[in-house]
């Protein structure tokens, strides 16, 4: 006889995707109309079987076990990165957009649903076999937990989701002169209209050559004119003119000084400071207020707590501008981080604790569970573990 476990579900999740195109085929698939991406989005999902799943943050997600009594139980799983590289949605549209040749766009696309709740997954044991919580393993793909394993055994998907109505977040971003540039849509193609500028992928030449030099170019040229200028500063989100992105100071047209940026509701992300445009000292990083943890009845708070290097010879210049630097850090590019470092649950609680020691763990490093559990205690000596 077999014992089920199952993983059980009470949030939405979401659907994400992250696709590049060669310029004329996207204006094939999307006429520069926004709607019509949107469209092409919505069967592009089924075609091309866009991975959906809960979203989770840090590097674990806590989820209820339902045993075969009917009883359930709260355990906190560690998420396993599968075909990405970070555990952010954001940080991996950062990566691909590195990878950009000029001309080419990309599309960040993601599908949100208004209520409801996703999948539960499930494994059935022999009753020789104990189940052990701690041998379940999450993967996580683009910010979100796609499946689940069991000491290698992979749960089944139980498609018994539940979602409400959905709605797509599309943004577009197109490559050119080394530079990234988001689009908006809706304006370039009033602007082609009004120079009777024909839409068709058999006129994408016309059509590109015309936004670089039209509409581009003029962009940059303003961004150039605004961060030169000395003193304080301050950014605003392209979508939503009257909140702030960023502010602090700029000095010969890089941040230098304190400096703190937010999320689009209006909540702080980053706060820390810049010398020259590098992270130095101390930095925090804060989550925002999501129905998720909201429900749970929190709100947006200190996730990250971690210290950079506060001084930079030559040697560490060098580092920051390296390729692999970029690559292996996403988030901490600006900075080598030195000393202190904590991460923590929405609950507050301390979710990984250790050092760093010029841009290696080092020492003892500290995992806790969502319930503010020790968990595992590992050293590290000059980023390797020992």
């Amino acid at each position: 006889m077999a014992n089920k476990y199952t993983i059980l579900s009470n949030y939405a999740a979401p659907e994400r995707d992250i696709s590049t195109h060669t310029f004329e085929d996207f204006v094939d698939i999307s006429w520069l109309n926004k709607s019509l991406l949107k469209d092409w989005f919505g069967d592009y999902r089924y075609d091309a079987e866009v991975e959906q799943g809960e979203s989770y943050y840090n590097q674990s997600i806590e989820k209820e076990i339902e045993y075969p009594d009917g009883s359930t139980y709260k355990i906190d799983i560690p998420v396993v990165l599968s075909y990405c590289d970070t555990h952010s949605f954001d940080e991996e549209v950062e990566c691909e957009l590195k990878k950009l040749k000029d001309g080419e766009i990309l599309i960040k696309a993601e599908m949100e649903w208004t209520g409801g709740n996703w999948n539960s997954f499930s494994i059935e044991l022999d009753d020789s076999e104990k189940f052990e919580p701690k041998k379940i393993k999450a993967t996580g793909y683009l910010g979100m937990v796609v499946g689940y394993d069991y000491n290698g055994t992979r749960f089944k998907n139980n498609e018994d989701w539940m979602l409400n109505e959905g709605y797509i977040n599309l943004n577009v971003f197109l490559k050119f002169d080394n530079q990234v540039h988001e689009l908006d849509l809706n304006d370039i193609n009033k602007k082609l209209e009004k120079n009777n500028i024909e839409i068709d992928s058999s006129n994408s030449k016309e059509i590109l050559s015309f936004i670089k030099d039209n509409i581009l170019s003029k962009e940059q040229k303003n961004h150039e004119k605004e961060t030169v200028k000395d003193g304080p500063h301050k950014t605003f989100f392209e979508d939503l003119e009257d909140v702030v992105c960023e502010e602090g100071f700029q000095k010969n047209g890089k941040w230098d000084g304190p400096y703190k940026s937010y999320h689009n509701n209006g909540e702080l992300n980053f706060e820390g400071n810049y010398k020259e445009g590098i992270r130095v000292g101390r930095w925090k990083v804060y989550g925002r207020t999501t129905p998720y943890i909201e429900k749970q009845g929190f709100k947006g708070g200190l996730i990250q707590d971690f210290h950079y290097k506060e001084n930079y010879d030559s040697k560490d210049h060098e580092i920051l501008s390296s390729d692999e630097h970029s690559k292996l850090n996403h988030i901490h590019s600006s900075g080598i981080l030195h000393g202190a470092y904590k991460d923590y649950y929405y609950n507050g609680n301390v979710d990984t604790e250790g050092s760093f020691v010029h841009g290696k763990r080092d020492g003892l490093w500290k995992k806790y569970s969502f319930q503010g559990e020790l968990k595992t205690e590992e050293q590290y000596k000059d980023g390797e573990l020992i």
